[in-house]
């Protein structure tokens, strides 16, 4: 070799020994540092005479000092596939004085023309190579992850048969190792935080008569995304499996998509509709995160069916959002994924637990006891269980995780309003084995509903309709009132000590109204409004069922009421009362 040249080197490294930097570019900031140790030596000889026609060889006290800049190799082989190249490069001579044990090569002799050399000598070399990576390095990261993280960045659909219940995960690998986007399962109706019902808005528009097919009914329903847990579970399960244990818990983002819609079923479009009604076919753009409104209207003869469909029986599948996906390399579209949207009263989404982790100290080491589940709603719930995973974390670094612990607890489990649920993590058996250090706790509640009849709860959202075909105007006269000044003495003696009558009328509701009739006020008019659960009740828009009651105010006797009377008819506007007539005047 020529040492006045650089020295170029290459060695292998073991992706085992990758593993490590990996696991420091999961850290928050990002930066891994790489050491590496290189240790050689450098055998030489001296001559011990010049060459033939040569001068005399003058030796110098030196010493080589190497000067290392390191590199990894941009192209992985077949034969070094899951290792790295690992280019030496600049390895310089230096001349110095020597500091230390040195090996000083004799003087040469000169003779004729035979050359010789001095004894083998040596020097060792040794060298600390930092370099410091970042996610950004793909030509080092990238290649590194090979073994260790997805191949590629194409979306994965698989779907988890599960008993009672299947449910599809669609997830797509990052940049970053720890970040996978993560489609929602289904999207639900979404539940009000203040009482638990869920968010729909119902509205009733007049048509053109009074006809009652012609009116219409319009339901605003609020669906947004939810996130199945065991869902979620399944994903971590099917990461620590492909990545072989590198990636055992992951941050999941909604991402990757180019555009969202919503796409109704053809069973529920067109003419042969199973539920007659007009509900848009789709909508072009959709916001998957906070959720969309979707407005069904009905007619008088669809609205009942419907309203039985998402409230008495299991929930419909109306339509499904359609994610336009995107491939590794941005701007390409790959498949279209779609999620169903249910609608279900008796499964929404948005109702929220508190959770709070029981931590014991044994030890001055922080045990991780179990979880106190906590319902902070103003209404009961009914709770399916909790998905419940342990993690050893450092620095943000999960180093291992245990998806399965078994729990000590009893499901479904019924949780009042401000009440708390302990759930106890059952300890290790084997006394052989060490107990792992957890750090850190992930729960999450499943199957959440609301213990309420789901038929009274859709009751109470029409009773908060808005809007009523008419205004209900029911005219109260007193005849005898009216008639006051052209009867006569005898006609009115047993009258005359009535200062007024008073006309209360109750509704379907038990709602009371009330009016006043005297002889020179003989008519008033009464204006009330039905909801929409009245009008269907009865089917008619003109009969309106209510009952009254007939006071009659004296000057001097106590007042005497009427019982609760039914009107002849209900189909009439108008109401007919007389006052109580004294049997002595």
């Amino acid at each position: 070799m020529n040492i006045s040249q650089n020295l170029h080197a290459q060695t292998s490294i073991a992706k085992t020994e990758i593993q490590p930097l990996l696991i420091q570019l999961r850290s928050p900031s990002g930066i891994a540092a790489f050491q590496l140790t290189v240790q050689a030596e450098l055998w030489w000889q001296m001559p011990a005479k010049p060459t033939s026609g040569g001068k005399p060889f003058i030796s110098t006290h030196i010493r080589t000092t190497p000067l290392f800049k390191a590199s990894m190799a941009k192209v992985v082989t077949h034969q070094t596939l899951g290792k790295r190249k690992l280019s030496i490069q600049n390895l310089r001579p230096h001349t110095e004085l020597l500091k230390g044990p040195q090996a000083i090569p004799p003087k040469p002799t000169p003779s004729n023309n035979e050359v010789k050399f001095t004894d083998p000598q040596k020097i060792d070399l040794k060298a600390l190579i930092t370099r410091a990576y970042t996610r950004d390095d793909e030509l080092v990261f990238g290649p590194l992850a090979e073994e260790f993280g997805t191949k590629d960045k194409a979306w994965k659909i698989v779907t988890i048969p599960k008993a009672g219940e299947n449910y599809t995960i669609a997830y797509q690998p990052t940049s970053q190792l720890d970040v996978f986007n993560f489609l929602p399962q289904v999207f639900r109706i979404k539940a009000k935080e203040q009482n638990g019902d869920p968010r729909i808005s119902i509205s009733m528009i007049a048509g053109e008569d009074d006809q009652l097919e012609n009116y219409k009914i319009i339901m605003a329903i609020t669906l947004v995304p939810y996130y199945n847990a065991l869902a979620k579970k399944d994903l971590y399960r099917e990461l620590n499996k492909i990545t072989k244990g590198l990636t055992k818990y992951c941050e999941l983002r909604l991402g990757g998509y180019k555009s969202v819609r919503f796409e109704l079923r053809s069973v529920y479009s067109g003419e042969n509709a199973v539920l007659t009604g007009k509900i848009p076919e789709t909508i072009a753009e959709i916001d998957p995160v906070n959720g969309f409104v979707l407005n069904v209207e009905c007619k008088f003869d669809s609205f009942d069916n419907f309203r039985r469909e998402i409230g008495e029986n299991e929930g419909i599948i109306i339509g499904d959002i359609a994610f336009e996906l995107l491939s590794a390399e941005e701007g390409d579209v790959t498949k279209i994924h779609k999620v169903p949207v249910e609608l279900n009263i008796s499964k929404l989404a948005g109702v929220n637990l508190a959770i709070n982790a029981d931590v014991a100290t044994q030890d001055e080491i922080h045990v991780i006891k179990g979880v106190n589940v906590n319902n902070t709603n103003n209404f009961d719930v009914l709770l399916k269980g909790i998905d419940l995973t342990l993690l050893s974390q450092i620095e943000g670094s999960v180093y291992d995780a245990e998806y399965d612990p078994v729990l000590e607890a009893t499901w479904p489990a019924s949780l009042q309003k401000g009440s708390a649920m302990p759930v106890v993590i059952k300890p290790e058996t084997d006394e052989n084995d060490e107990p792992e250090l957890w750090t850190d706790i992930v729960c999450e509640p499943y199957g959440i509903s609301i213990l309420n009849d789901p038929g009274k709860v859709l009751e109470r959202l029409i009773d908060f309709a808005t809007g009523d075909p008419q205004v209900w105007r029911l005219e109260i006269s007193c005849p005898l009132f009216e008639r006051w000044n052209d009867l006569d003495d005898p006609i009115k003696s047993p009258y005359t000590q009535v200062s007024h009558v008073i006309t209360e009328i109750k509704n379907e509701k038990g709602q009371t109204f009330s009016v006043k009739l005297k002889i020179d006020s003989s008519i008033s008019v009464l204006e009330m409004s039905r909801s929409i659960s009245e009008i269907l009740k009865s089917q008619q828009l003109k009969e309106r069922k209510y009952q009254y009651r007939v006071g009659t105010i004296y000057i001097i006797n106590p007042p005497h009421w009427t019982d609760w009377l039914i009107p002849e008819s209900t189909a009439t506007d108008f109401l007919s009362v007389n006052p109580q007539p004294l049997s002595n005047p």
